[in-house]
């Protein structure tokens, strides 16, 4: 650069052609030239260096840090696609630690995204999620609609690799739905091949072929060699899978063409191992070792103990950086205090001084002052004799109204405790019953809703009864429900669910007086009563308002109760008796109507049943324990801040 030309000038060109050389370096990199992406990444990248150590530069300070770190950024995308995750790792950090500074929330947003794919490479997947999250807050806070969807789908992948498909599949979509609409031709691409890889992972192989298909045409259009490589990659593992031998080589061949040509190990990795697989199902076990053993050495590489411990020493030199800069700050933040401090007592010693004398000043008006306040203290100490007495009468009414609180809730909590006796205990049913839970959340101190369980020859009823009102008042209900059903079924006879419900509501209707008429007690219950034979699993149940879900093989059937109560209607009908016998690993639920009442959500809206079944399908594959700790959470959350609408109960058993 010529000596003469205008210092302010020559700074403005420098940062021109730092803008042009960052361009060309997105550029290649775009085409998998990663040699010359990088020779332009790191002239770039001394140009902004050039431009921050010159201290009379008038161009802008954040902008050129801006610059510095999308230019780090991409530096490390370059090392990333090589491989390279200790020098991916490192300047991502130095990124992120430069759009600190700045404090762009959607720069930092994307760093901390490409921090979470290396620990997503290195499968540490609690680590990949945290940032992926961090992530995710920050650009939704901001409304960066890219940057949203990118994280959706990032996510998405973590879950597919944990196999939990649904949140995977949920992700996923969220993301391409945005993508579509942002008309990104990127995102879309790898969300569609993402859905793909989960329809796969299911053996849904048509679903699989019609996402990774629509996926591969527009990675071709975006002419990356390395989207190319997944995407025919995908397709060639999927003909494996489906014993299409010939089209499987033909695509995984044409997949390590285009890794080769991009340079990118990850995917030749992948590559090896899909061929490897293909060899071995035809029984080409020499090719299969050999491009088994090619992914082995690549993988060993890429991952190995001192490239963790250098990850690891990357992340501690970012986290040792930012303190020191933070005790630099504060060790000049000290400074900037003790000079006001000085200040402040110079101006405190001046206002002190003229205090005193103000002080000296009106000290003759407040010693006249006294003199009339004294005679005014008498006035009212006379008046506080007489208030005294009053006080006394109505802290006295006050101990009393609390002493009868007290006794209140005292007899609550007792009847607590006996509506609890009442009810099977968990320890009981669990000697009987194969896996189960018991999910019960009384709104009140006692409960409207209420389980009950017996065991009969090699029969064991279980049900899920939600009585009129909640509190006290249904607390009632229920004590009579259980005294009721124990006093039905201590007769001899086998009964079915239906005619026990008869039976209940028969005793109801005569031991409440109920005849329809408009004075009488409406009380009643739903109910939901199952019958198991635990030798043969044949089932029977019946139900008065409230139904059975059944799943068997990721699939929901709902039993439909009758439409009435047990309690008194003008048009009683007999209730129906199911019956149908239960496979293997088959689950059922019974459950009142207080979880799906429930308000909350960002919308303060009902839970529904719908979203009830959604949810139970989703945690068919996890062990009731853990169900039910899920469903507990799901209702905490979804209720939020606001007030439990109803008592709760939900029993599941797996057969």
């Amino acid at each position: 650069m010529s000596k003469n030309v205008d210092p302010d000038l020559n700074k403005v060109i420098k940062k021109y052609i730092g803008v042009s050389l960052f361009q060309s370096g997105s550029y290649y990199d775009d085409k998998d030239e990663f040699a010359k992406s990088m020779n332009y990444y790191t002239r770039a990248l001394s140009l902004w260096n050039e431009l921050l150590s010159d201290k009379s530069q008038t161009t802008d300070d954040l902008k050129i840090k801006s610059y510095k770190a999308n230019t780090l950024g991409n530096i490390g995308i370059v090392y990333r696609r090589q491989g390279n995750y200790p020098n991916a790792l490192d300047y991502y950090l130095q990124a992120l630690k430069m759009d600190e500074e700045t404090g762009v929330k959607k720069e930092i947003a994307t760093d901390l995204g490409n921090i979470g794919i290396v620990y997503y490479k290195l499968k540490d997947y609690p680590k990949t999620l945290r940032f992926y999250y961090r992530a995710l807050t920050l650009d939704k806070e901001i409304g960066n609609l890219n940057g949203v969807a990118r994280h959706l789908g990032n996510i998405g992948s973590v879950y597919a690799e944990t196999k939990d498909y649904a949140k995977a599949l949920e992700n996923f979509m969220q993301a391409l739905i945005l993508a579509e609409r942002l008309d990104n031709k990127g995102g879309i691409a790898r969300h569609l091949s993402n859905i793909g890889s989960v329809y796969h992972m299911m053996s849904d192989y048509s679903k699989a072929l019609e996402y990774y298909s629509r996926a591969l045409v527009i990675k071709k259009q975006l002419g990356s060699k390395t989207l190319m490589a997944s995407g025919t990659r995908s397709i060639g593992t999927l003909y494996t899978a489906t014993n299409n031998f010939a089209l499987a080589e033909q695509l995984l061949l044409q997949s390590f063409q285009f890794a080769t040509e991009a340079g990118s190990p990850d995917e030749l990795k992948e590559t090896y191992k899909s061929l490897s697989e293909l060899y071995k199902k035809t029984g080409q076990h020499a090719k299969a070792l050999y491009n088994y053993e090619r992914s082995v050495a690549i993988a060993d590489s890429l991952y190995n103990s001192e490239k963790d411990k250098e990850i690891t020493r990357k992340e501690l030199t970012y986290e040792f950086d930012k303190k020191e800069s933070l005790l630099k700050a504060e060790h000049e933040k000290e400074k900037v205090i003790a000079e006001l401090n000085k200040k402040k007592q110079n101006i405190i010693l001046l206002f002190v001084s003229i205090g005193l004398l103000l002080v000296f000043i009106f000290s003759a008006f407040v010693f006249k002052a006294l003199k009339v306040t004294r005679r005014q203290k008498q006035l009212i100490e006379e008046k506080s004799r007489q208030t005294e007495e009053q006080k006394k009468i109505i802290e006295h009414q006050r101990d009393i109204v609390e002493q009868k609180n007290k006794d209140i809730i005292d007899s609550i909590n007792y009847a607590k405790r006996i509506q609890e006796a009442l009810l099977k205990e968990e320890e009981y049913v669990t000697e009987h019953l194969p896996e189960h839970f018991i999910l019960f959340k009384p709104k009140d101190i006692v409960s409207g809703d209420f389980y009950w369980a017996l065991e009969k020859e090699e029969h064991f009823y279980i049900a899920a009864v939600d009585c009129t009102g909640h509190g006290v008042p249904g607390a009632f209900m229920s004590m009579l429900g259980v005294a009721f059903l124990n006093e039905i079924t201590s007769a001899s006879r086998i009964l079915s669910p239906a005619e026990i419900l008869e039976e209940l509501r028969h005793k109801i209707v005569k031991e409440l007086g109920q005849s329809g008429k408009d004075h009488e007690s409406k009380d009643g219950m739903d109910m939901s009563l199952v019958r198991l034979n635990l030798k043969t699993n044949e089932l029977q149940w019946a139900g008065a308002n409230n139904p059975l879900y059944i799943i068997s093989d990721g699939k929901l059937q709902e039993l439909k109760p009758d439409k009435q109560c047990i309690g008194f209607e003008h048009d009683m009908q007999p209730f129906k008796n199911h019956n149908l016998t239960l496979a293997k690993a088959s689950s059922f639920y019974l459950f009142t109507d207080g979880y799906a009442d429930q308000f909350g959500g960002n919308k303060g809206k009902k839970f529904k049943n719908n979203q009830l079944k959604d949810l139970l399908i989703d945690l068919n594959d996890k062990s009731l324990e853990v169900q039910k700790n899920i469903l507990d959470q799901t209702f905490i959350d979804w209720k939020g801040n606001l007030e439990q609408v109803d008592d709760v109960c939900i029993v599941g058993v797996k057969v």
